[in-house]
């Protein structure tokens, strides 16, 4: 009898491929998990920072009535208000930040004059559930919004 020529893999050597496959995937998934979540802050922050300057430059427009208020008891959101001299009043918008996603430091309220200037230095910081930390600063002089990572949070 001749030996049959059959081309292919063993089932053996399926499961090996599996097996080893499973366990470099499995290695693999706790980083990935990090650098989504890491991926999801600064796209939190990329929002709030797009919030700030808008803000900003309704102000110049001459919207100089609303403010960006972080209230200390709901540390997982940010309002837009009307405001008097830094009063805040009725809410124009709640922003809820993504799960897992919570502000560690804040300015509790932010907002412009006619020329564009914060009434205060702001900093705002965003930590998620990873430990990882960014931060939006707004400059007092010049009202410049940056964000940043904060690598010693």
């Amino acid at each position: 009898m001749q030996p049959s020529e059959q081309k292919g893999f063993t089932l053996l050597e399926m499961v090996a491929v599996l097996v080893i496959a499973g366990v470099v995937l499995s290695m693999a998934f706790p980083e990935l998990n990090r650098s989504l979540d890491r991926y999801r802050l600064f796209l939190a922050c990329r929002e709030l920072a797009g919030e700030i300057r808008l803000l900003q430059q309704r102000a110049v427009n001459g919207e100089t009535d609303k403010l960006l208020y972080v209230s200390s008891q709901q540390v997982d959101r940010y309002q837009i208000k009307h405001h008097v001299n830094g009063t805040p009043g009725e809410v124009i918008k709640n922003v809820y930040l993504p799960e897992g996603i919570k502000f560690k430091s804040y300015t509790d309220r932010l907002w412009f004059s006619a020329l564009g200037a914060p009434n205060v230095g702001a900093v705002y910081k965003l930590q998620n559930k990873s430990g990882q930390v960014f931060s939006i600063s707004v400059a007092v002089a010049t009202g410049r919004v940056r964000v940043q990572e904060d690598t010693k949070h």
